[in-house]
């Protein structure tokens, strides 16, 4: 499957009858809700995930799984101005890691800043028996922190903020967009995806014999395969080329996201029947292929999926679902460390004050942290 930037001539137009629409707007310059309706729907899952542990509740292995829909969410977002581009990179590569660099550090690095002031005010200062590996920082954790390496090493990867791990593993990705791209353009997407997938394996094979950080919580080869994936994606829901419109047209898109879902739940459970929980450089992939084909499924117009990612107030929680992934994790261990711990309430009614109390002012303060942090490093979009 070739991705060619050439048009598709009306004679090409596939002719099945009773299609499912597609999206008639051109992706470049333009704002989808229902990725943004994605993006809080992750980021919330997220934040829920974080909670149930800090209430002390057993067996939440879902969570980690979000980061691989984030992942998927980048690259199908950040070919979107590919395809419109005829398979080119506007700007160049240049252009594009000075874009992805004001995007993504300036945020990241002040959400770095408030996370030790955090820790050196009170997080640092950890109860007995409930001692967390992010907030006992020490030079090393400060100094790869800074160089997005931090993922590389066991001893550093979750520290400061345990989510920060997966912003080292997506800005390594980046550096090899362009190459994708070229790889996309003239090879095709199926042998892409399938060198991305050869790729990682063979790479998670090697790290696994080194001191590399391999854990849930490490370097994460595969998710070089879940971006790709996302770029796939794209493809298949807005370019014009004709092999693209009949996948997205004939394939039953929400079918597949029921049975890769039901596949996920399955091995997720595995520890419940006395097995050992399956690696995630394994489980990912499954998970971002549910993630790609759920990308496919919710750009349909017209259909409840659509309809309930579009959703506006899930879209504005979207537009800032960045912040809630960087500051929902100390801001979450404060309310539980000072507001609840000292009540000793049973860990069902802590998560319950949780999610009533501690979410909902994680994510009014994640927004002020947006206004300041990060709104003012965003790409403007060019007006319709």
């Amino acid at each position: 499957m070739r991705y060619s930037p050439e048009r598709q001539t009306e004679k090409e137009a596939p002719t099945t009858k009773k299609e499912p629409p597609r999206p008639q707007s051109s992706p470049a310059g333009q704002h989808f809700g229902y990725l943004d309706g994605l993006r809080a729907a992750a980021a919330l899952f997220v934040v829920l995930h974080h909670a149930w542990l800090w209430a002390g509740l057993p067996l939440y292995v879902f969570g980690h799984d979000a980061v691989g829909l984030f992942i998927v969410i980048s690259g199908f977002c950040l070919m979107l101005p590919v395809v419109k581009a005829g398979g080119t990179l506007p700007g160049g590569a240049l252009a594009f890691f000075k874009r992805r660099a004001r995007r993504i550090l300036p945020p990241y690095y002040l959400a770095m800043l408030l996370s030790l002031v955090l820790i050196w005010l009170g997080l640092g200062q950890q109860p007995e028996g409930y001692y967390d590996e992010s907030f006992a920082v020490n030079l090393n954790g400060i100094i790869t922190h800074l160089l997005l390496i931090h993922d590389v090493f066991p001893s550093t990867a979750t520290q400061i903020n345990g989510p920060f791990w997966s912003i080292a593993v997506e800005w390594r990705i980046y550096f090899l967009f362009p190459l994708l791209v070229l790889l996309f353009a003239r090879w095709g997407v199926l042998k892409t995806v399938m060198l991305t997938l050869v790729g990682s394996v063979l790479l998670t094979l090697i790290l696994l014999q080194t001191r590399v950080n391999m854990a849930s919580h490490g370097v994460s080869p595969q998710y070089l395969t879940l971006f790709t994936l996302g770029m796939g994606a794209a493809l298949i829901v807005y370019s014009s080329q004709g092999v693209f419109s009949k996948l997205y047209t004939q394939l039953p898109w929400v079918a597949l996201v029921v049975l890769l879902s039901l596949a996920i739940i399955v091995l997720g459970l595995v520890p419940l029947w006395g097995g050992e929980l399956v690696p995630p450089y394994v489980s990912d992939y499954g998970v971002g292929l549910w993630s790609a084909c759920l990308l496919i499924a919710t750009s349909r117009p017209r259909t409840w999926l659509n309809a309930g990612f579009s959703w506006k107030p899930i879209v504005f929680l979207g537009t800032f679902a960045y912040s809630i992934y960087l500051i929902h994790f100390p801001l979450l261990r404060l309310f539980w460390q000072y507001l609840l711990l000292p009540f000793n309430l049973s860990a069902q009614v802590t998560f319950a004050w949780l999610v009533v109390l501690a979410v909902p002012l994680t994510i009014g303060l994640s927004y002020l942290f947006f206004l300041g942090a990060e709104r003012p490093f965003l790409t403007r979009r060019p007006k319709a």
